[in-house]
């Protein structure tokens, strides 16, 4: 398990802002002790936000949806999904979909960015299903 950031750390290697996410583990790494680490730092003059989400679908959150956490929660930012990874949950193109609209929809009424932190692993599927989405959606990229 990767040990906490401690805010020494950060202030000795000049960081001042932060963006803490769950990774691999939903299961024994905790949103609400992310928002507690987040709120921490926050109070000893670190800008520290959060993702909700980990590497799997359906994604962990703090509310009732990741649109919500969004909306109700000021700390977070964005969501954390995986996809060609073999430690993902392989997401199917609809489910990323539904996903990403959520963050959309739930950064535009809070309005913030909305984020999708996309974790690429190295399985051959590579970025297809994103190119995918964006092809059905008609994204230029």
């Amino acid at each position: 398990m990767t040990p906490e950031i401690k805010v020494t750390d950060l202030v000795k290697n000049g960081i001042t802002s932060v963006v803490g996410l769950l990774g691999t583990d939903g299961a024994t790494r905790s949103l609400k002790s992310l928002y507690a680490k987040v709120k921490a730092l926050n109070q000893e003059g670190i800008s520290a936000f959060m993702h909700t989400g980990y590497y799997g679908i359906d994604p962990v959150h703090l509310m009732k949806n990741v649109q919500e956490d969004l909306i109700y929660i000021d700390a977070v930012l964005g969501c954390k999904i995986a996809i060609s990874d073999i430690r993902s949950s392989y997401p199917s193109d609809r489910e990323l979909l539904r996903l990403l609209r959520e963050v959309k929809v739930g950064g535009m009424i809070a309005r913030k960015k909305g984020i999708l932190h996309v974790h690429l692993g190295n399985l051959k599927s590579k970025m297809d299903p994103l190119f995918r989405i964006g092809k059905r959606l008609s994204i230029s990229y």
